[in-house]
């Protein structure tokens, strides 16, 4: 895998199998199963959303170095009529700690920005506090209001 800055870009069809396989690197990992469990990491969840029908508004967009994929982000929620989506973000073990991230979040936030949508929501866990971190320095805020897991929610307004 290279080591430079990822490509980020929506998903297509033809991104099944690279799915597949990113969602079999991270299906066992303590990590994600403890922070990122939003849907069966199958190969026909990887073939679902890929090949979504285009007109949907969520959006799923992989972190790619060379052909494979090493993050998964989205902004989902626009489908089911929420004005504000919510980001969520998967990285492979092997990517962690070079940005890929911080990568799919400037992504998903300028494509939401360029949506005109009004803000973006995420979960994040009280000891996860790397990606608190981060959030607070792209401008997400904190309240204390919690999900009804006990993450904290982090909002971002893009007014």
């Amino acid at each position: 895998m290279s080591a430079a800055e990822p490509r980020i870009r929506l998903l297509t069809p033809s991104d099944a199998g690279a799915l597949a396989r990113f969602f079999e690197a991270i299906k066992d990992d303590p990590g994600v199963n403890r922070f990122f469990m939003p849907f069966p990491f199958t190969p026909e969840q990887a073939a679902e959303i890929t090949g979504r029908d285009p007109s949907l508004r969520d959006l799923y967009f992989g972190a790619f170095e060379d052909d494979e994929i090493v993050g998964l982000g989205m902004l989902r929620g626009l489908d089911e009529g929420y004005e504000t989506p919510a980001f969520g973000v998967g990285v492979a073990p092997s990517a962690r700690g070079r940005g890929v991230v911080s990568a799919l979040l400037d992504w998903a936030v300028a494509s939401a920005r360029a949506a005109e949508i009004p803000g973006i929501v995420l979960k994040v866990s009280d000891d996860n506090l790397r990606a608190r971190r981060l959030y607070e320095d792209r401008g997400f805020t904190f309240s204390g209001e919690r999900a009804e897991n006990g993450q904290l929610i982090g909002r971002l307004s893009l007014r």
